[in-house]
């Protein structure tokens, strides 16, 4: 039985002390790039009926690199209590935001 798409998760253990990373994916999208680029699975996990659900490959740090983008707006402000500071930083970030397929600019203001 094929895995839902809420199923088909992806997991990173990316820790301090060890030089790899662990990736987990029950995406065959994502597993494909990974094989494509070279990578090979040190796990595969299968269903009762044989079917591929999920591969675990080791990736070293060097080769990959994890980045946090954060859109805040007004309503995040309010919920995450951020100083003026902030606040103030944060309206002079202005980031292109694709918005149903039309490419607009979108300004976070705290008012």
């Amino acid at each position: 039985m094929a895995l839902t798409l809420y199923e088909q998760e992806t997991n990173i253990n990316y820790n301090r002390e060890e030089d790899e990373v662990a990736f987990y994916t029950a995406n065959p999208h994502e597993w494909r790039k990974l094989e494509k680029a070279g990578l090979r699975p040190d796990r595969t996990d299968y269903d009762q009926k044989g079917s591929v659900t999920g591969k675990t490959f080791t990736i070293p740090k060097s080769c990959m690199a994890v980045s946090i983008r954060l859109v805040p707006t007004k309503r995040h402000h309010v919920h995450l209590g951020t100083s003026s500071s902030s606040r103030t930083a944060a309206r002079t970030n202005v980031r292109p935001v694709l918005d149903r397929g039309r490419s607009t600019f979108h300004r976070s203001r705290v008012h």
